[in-house]
């Protein structure tokens, strides 16, 4: 279900899906997920680890016809560059691939 709201927040789903069981499998078609993610989604409950883990990564993801979601969310005044910048040098664990 998370990862359909991310695809919703990236503008590659509306809420005319109404199927959204394969969410993970659209989302690597789209570039938000890798196949390791998908993979690992569906190994597992879902998690709030996981919740925070995807929107992490959906951060640097290209918005549907547009520039990465954190470039959006820093020209909107939602956070800078420089604290978007210091929150990624906290992180040193790999994406799952």
């Amino acid at each position: 279900m998370y990862t359909e709201f991310l695809l919703r927040a990236l503008r590659y789903s509306s809420t005319a899906q109404s199927d959204i069981s394969n969410a993970p499998e659209r989302a690597h078609f789209a570039g938000v997920l890798t196949a390791g993610e998908v993979s690992a989604l569906r190994a597992s409950a879902f998690l709030r680890a996981d919740v925070v883990y995807l929107s992490y990564y959906a951060l640097e993801t290209n918005v549907s016809g547009g520039s990465k979601l954190s470039d959006t969310l820093i020209a909107r005044g939602v956070f800078s560059d420089a604290a978007y910048r210091a929150s990624r040098a906290m992180v040193n664990s790999a994406r799952i691939g």
